[in-house]
């Protein structure tokens, strides 16, 4: 299920980014073009998740949190303080980001955080956490593919 986060994870995040590369193909060229804002890409996404039974059956809080990230990639690309938003590519950098997490510390070196539709993961503090209510966790595949 882990590897299927990711995988729900990248496929909306390439979407969003095969959009922007379209619109921007189209500035380029011609005018009146469309692409979607950050509203629009998370209607399409629900629509999506209504017609597609093996998207449906995903996170939708992964998703979505996909879908948010890439709107902060892209807004600090028109910023003019990142670059563009690249292709996610399966192997590397692979991950998903969660909100509201629910974090349970067992000792200095070991915790668990709530992740959806996949329960409690049980992960190793590289650091001391935060005092109070965390805000977003990004959850990350190991180098070898061995786990979270």
């Amino acid at each position: 299920m882990r590897e299927r986060h990711c995988a729900d994870a990248r496929y909306v995040w390439n979407l969003a980014v095969e959009q922007f590369r379209y619109r921007e193909r189209r500035e380029r060229g011609t005018t009146g073009c469309w692409a979607p804002g950050p509203a629009a890409r998370q209607k399409q996404l629900a629509q999506a998740r209504q017609q597609f039974a093996w998207l449906a059956a995903g996170s939708s809080a992964v998703q979505r949190q996909a879908l948010r990230d890439f709107d902060r990639a892209a807004q600090a690309c028109f910023d003019g303080i990142a670059k563009e938003p690249t292709w996610r590519k399966r192997g590397k950098s692979e991950g998903f980001c969660v909100r509201d997490t629910k974090v349970i510390v067992h000792n200095q070196q070991w915790a668990q955080v709530a992740v959806p539709k996949l329960g409690w993961v049980k992960f190793k503090l590289s650091r001391a956490l935060p005092v109070g209510k965390l805000g977003m966790a990004r959850i990350t595949r190991d180098g070898a593919g061995a786990g979270m």
